[in-house]
């Protein structure tokens, strides 16, 4: 009996810390931009180029329906349109700040947020 109840804790701890790797096992990877470092997607499904730094290689990021759009940290999300029309309108402002927040292992973006007051 001894034998049995064993191994069956043991594979009961492994698959409870499975669980929890995979919470853990899941990335996302943050990138503080100048706005001369990216260029934004045209449709909610394209891609989002990144340059991390000048002798970086460029960084082809993909947005899908899922991703997320912020003009200011701490406000509600709004539409790819909007989010355009709030980067374009402050890309020469030398405070605004973009955050790009992604999963490295699918590229895929979660959110997308601007900041002016840095």
């Amino acid at each position: 009996m001894k034998l049995f109840i064993k191994p069956a804790l043991i594979a009961v701890a492994l698959i409870a810390c499975g669980d929890l790797n995979a919470e853990w096992l899941n990335p996302e990877r943050g990138l503080e931009l100048d706005p001369g470092a990216l260029s934004l997607p045209t449709y909610e499904t394209g891609q989002l180029g990144v340059t991390e730094c000048a002798e970086c290689a460029p960084l082809d990021l993909s947005v899908t329906q899922d991703t997320k759009y912020f003009v200011a940290p701490r406000t509600p999300a709004v539409s790819l349109s909007e989010m355009r029309a709030a980067f374009y309108a402050s890309v020469h402002d030398d405070n605004l700040i973009v955050y790009v927040f992604y999963d490295p292992n699918t590229m895929l973006v979660n959110r997308l947020v601007l900041d002016p007051s840095t």
